[in-house]
């Protein structure tokens, strides 16, 4: 099939499609070219650092800061029950002078340097239903 055609059966698939029909109306319809990370706490850091250099992605966090939980539940006397070199995120070691057994504290200016350090930008207060659009996969080999 040419991708001509596979681009044909995708828009009359979408003329019947209710979802698309409400999206137009509403006016909220977003491209996004790559992934959509959603949430920025340490997982979701680490997928945006990894995939900044190669892929273009949205990062999308509901609340206003990152690592909102460790910032605003977890209690301040609390310490990683897993040493440092167990939970550093991918492509930046802990520095060398937070103890073995990091505090709420050091965990979280060590997200805010990773963040800082990629140069990650994440869409804050995004309190959004996120909805999967309809994938199409084309098979070139026809």
């Amino acid at each position: 099939m040419l991708f001509v055609d596979c681009l044909r059966e995708v828009e009359s698939k979408r003329v019947h499609d209710p979802f698309d029909e409400t999206m137009k109306k509403n006016g909220k319809c977003v491209l996004v070219q790559g992934p959509i990370i959603v949430g920025v706490g340490p997982s979701g850091l680490a997928v945006a650092a990894c995939l900044k250099e190669r892929v273009p992605s949205v990062i999308v966090e509901r609340a206003k800061c990152i690592a909102s939980l460790w910032k605003s539940k977890a209690s301040d006397r609390l310490h990683l029950h897993l040493s440092k070199k167990l939970c550093e995120l991918p492509l930046m070691p802990f520095p060398a002078k937070f103890p073995t057994y990091p505090t709420k504290e050091h965990f979280v200016d060590y997200l805010d340097a990773y963040v800082s350090k990629f140069g990650l930008e994440p869409q804050f207060n995004q309190n959004k239903k996120v909805s999967l659009p309809m994938i199409t996969l084309l098979d070139h080999g026809e």
